[in-house]
């Protein structure tokens, strides 16, 4: 017996002697020595239920001292939150009926903690029969409690989760769980009256195993297995159940416990795997590829027909034995290393890839075949898949197919270079139309020659002086000389493309030597390019060395690809050059007077409209000088009129160092000049006039060594916007500015603020 139960008993002993009359001394000492030294708990109340005494059970159980718990009631201090009010409310009703009570109850200890306690509660009578004391003994049952409703939870757990029934003997339903209804498709009332033979269908209810099942059951033989049911709707119902006798006291058989699992998706989808099975299985025998499987260690499982028929083996000559029989060397003595190492976490070589290999026929002839290899683990066991197609046939029919695609690639990739090459120059050559200035025409030559020359560096060299060679523009990074003589490269010589093929066997230019010594000239082309007025430069091209160097055909070809695309080049550019210098012709005609080399009235109309909305922009003045050399008509009179041109282009001069690069001089007309001064004011016009002016008068002259008088200037200014807002208006006041200079002595500046 336990100190918990020897406590309880003691308790209960106790209270039982309190309800004695006549108790002796004796006897009171030994029920205070248990109270005292029990582990369970004991309250003495009195009549209105205060605290009168508990022993040292209850202040070790509850956490409470004596001296804390005198003159309260036990609940006021006990319950909690978790305390059930239904428990509170019976206890009390007994109380109200001067009854005992005995109850279950969660109470809490000083510390706030829960525990479960057996209350066992007595009312103590006095001689007048009124209740004078209660005597309570509480014992802890949290540890029984959890243990209880732990179990409970599990049985609940069993009922939800699984189907549970009860059974006569006969097979007559006694009782069936929620979940029994549910998976069978009956309400609870529909049961009332069904029994087991119902649920399996006649039928089966007829069977020899259906006897044998019942037969068995009766004998108290448990039975558990796969079992077939049917719902309310006749869908088949697969069970995974477990039937269990239950035994009376004697061993007799008194009923049937049924505890049972849906398996029914478990059972479809195995049937569904037999089915997959067999169709495999069909297909394996049927299909035109070779399946091979073999284990871990290379070991032959399985070998279908038309692995028999490609390798010429019957199945039982290759089942157990390795499948490297079925390759040639070297590959038959690489296959166990290979396998080992890809088994011990080596690279796959062919397993999950696939690849062409070569397979040997037990006649020992070999042939191509497509393997593919995939990996599977069952149960643990590492198996290998291979699927073997004779792919001699295709292979040669491959190489033939590949050749011709080769071919065909080639000439494509030839055509659509072609096309890309003449969509090249022709836009390059829609750019040399385009080109107004040298400039302008090297950049496009630069940009195209760096695309249809990708692999080659080059550049232009222009002539100068006839025999001098400087370079223009490059691309690359060009080999070879920066400026050499004519003579230094053998297709300005011969006037024609020379191609250096082989620097080993071809003649090299002279201006390549320094490229050549350094062994980085691989091969070179050069050729003259030439315009209206003969030769006038050279455009040159090298291949450099490099790490895969072309070679036979594939270097002829570009060699003469090169050759043709830069003689096309060079007759475009030559034509370019001679447009572009007979446009610069026409223009400086048209807008260069051609004795003085000033610009003339017709650019200075154009250009000083294009600084005047540059000046607005921009917030800033515009000044000009009207200028006109004094007494010139007596000049050309006394000198004579080539005289008088030498004097005037002297003067075009002096206007022109004077004038800054953004600033335009210009002859109007016989001796009187102009000149527009950007972003100039009116002080800025008069130093600079005066500065003109000043250089003139000091001049001195000769022509045919014949000395000339001095020449002097008037000069007037005028500035927009403080004197004029147009240049019409600026060269009307400039004028007037002109002539008041001159009727005030000439030789002399004015102003537009000193006009009279």
């Amino acid at each position: 017996m336990t100190d918990e139960m020897m406590g309880e008993e003691s308790g209960i002993a106790a209270e039982r002697a309190l309800r004695t009359e006549d108790i002796d001394s004796d006897t009171l000492a030994n029920m205070a020595l248990v109270a005292q030294h029990t582990t369970n708990a004991a309250i003495i109340a009195d009549g209105q239920g205060h605290i009168l005494w508990v022993n040292a059970g209850f202040e070790k159980m509850s956490g409470y001292r004596l001296a804390e718990l005198v003159g309260k009631k036990p609940g006021e201090i006990l319950q909690g939150p978790e305390t059930d009010p239904a428990t509170v409310a019976v206890m009390a009703k007994a109380v109200a009926k001067e009854q005992g009570f005995h109850v279950e109850t969660i109470n809490y200890t000083k510390s706030g903690q829960p525990y479960w306690c057996d209350v066992r509660m007595t009312p103590v009578r006095g001689d007048s029969g009124s209740i004078e004391k209660y005597v309570a003994i509480e014992s802890d049952i949290t540890e029984q409690k959890l243990r209880t409703l732990d179990f409970q939870g599990q049985i609940d757990a069993i009922r939800k989760s699984q189907l549970v029934a009860e059974f006569t003997l006969d097979g007559a339903l006694l009782s069936a769980n929620d979940r029994f209804s549910e998976v069978l498709g009956y309400g609870q009332d529909a049961l009332d009256g069904l029994g087991y033979a119902y649920f399996v269908g006649p039928d089966s209810a007829a069977s020899d195993e259906y006897m044998a099942l019942w037969e068995g059951l009766r004998r108290g033989e448990a039975q558990n297995g796969e079992f077939l049911l049917q719902h309310q709707s006749g869908a088949d119902i697969w069970l995974q159940a477990t039937y269990t006798p239950v035994l009376l006291a004697k061993g007799k058989v008194e009923k049937v416990l049924m505890v049972a699992a849906d398996i029914t998706e478990m059972i479809t989808h195995r049937n569904q795997l037999h089915a997959n099975e067999s169709r495999i299985r069909a297909i394996l025998e049927t299909v035109v590829d070779g399946i091979i499987t073999i284990d871990g260690h290379g070991l032959i499982e399985s070998f279908n027909p038309a692995a028999e028929r490609l390798f010429g083996y019957e199945t039982s000559e290759v089942i157990g034995r390795n499948v490297k029989m079925l390759m040639p060397e070297p590959y038959s003595s690489n296959h166990d290393t290979y396998l080992s190492n890809y088994r011990n976490g080596g690279k796959a070589k062919i397993i999950g890839i696939g690849r062409e290999v070569v397979g040997r026929r037990k006649d020992g002839s070999t042939f191509h075949l497509e393997l593919a290899v995939g990996e599977m683990d069952i149960l643990g066991r590492r198996l290998y898949t291979g699927i073997v197609r004779d792919i001699s046939e295709q292979r040669r029919n491959a190489v033939k197919l590949d050749s011709l695609n080769r071919e065909m690639s080639l000439k494509l990739e030839q055509l659509a270079e072609l096309n890309e090459v003449n969509n090249l120059l022709n836009e390059m050559g829609t750019f040399f139309q385009l080109s107004q200035t040298l400039e302008e025409l090297f950049k496009v030559v630069r940009k195209y020659c760096h695309k249809l020359f990708n692999l080659e560096a080059g550049a232009f060299y222009h002539i100068i002086n006839n025999t001098l060679l400087e370079q223009g523009l490059n691309w690359g990074e060009p080999q070879g000389s920066h400026d050499f003589h004519h003579n230094d490269c053998w297709s300005l010589r011969r006037g024609e493309a020379y191609t250096i093929g082989d620097t080993d066997e071809d003649l090299v230019c002279n201006h390549l030597g320094e490229a050549l010594e350094s062994d980085g000239l691989d091969y070179a082309l050069c050729i003259p390019v030439i315009a209206q007025e003969g030769t006038v430069g050279l455009l040159s091209i090298y291949g450099r060395r490099g790490e895969k160097p072309l070679l036979g055909l594939e270097r002829e070809a570009r060699l003469n690809r090169n050759r043709h695309i830069l003689i096309d080049i060079a007759d475009r550019f030559g034509t370019a050059m001679s447009n572009i210098k007979l446009r610069e012709k026409l223009r400086s005609d048209s807008t260069i007077d051609p004795l003085t080399k000033l610009y003339n009235r017709r650019f200075f109309e154009e250009a000083s409209a294009l600084e005047l909305r540059r000046s607005t922009r921009a917030d800033k003045p515009l000044s000009l000088l009207m200028v006109d050399a004094d007494h010139f008509k007596s000049f050309n009179d006394e000198y004579g009129h080539d005289a008088g041109d030498f004097v005037l282009s002297t003067l075009a001069n002096t206007l022109r160092e004077s004038s800054r690069g953004e600033d335009i001089p210009t002859r109007l007309g016989g001796e009187e000049f102009a000149l527009l001064l950007s972003m100039g004011d009116e002080a800025f016009a008069k130093q600079k006039a005066e500065q003109i002016r000043q250089t003139v008068e000091a001049l001195e002259l000769r022509f045919n060594d014949v000395p000339l008088r001095r020449i002097t200037l008037s000069i007037g200014t005028a500035t927009i916007p403080t004197d004029a807002t147009t240049i019409a208006d600026a060269l009307t006041i400039a004028d007037k500015a002109l002539y008041q200079a001159k009727e005030s002595g000439r030789n002399r500046v004015v102003a537009a603020s000193q006009l009279k």
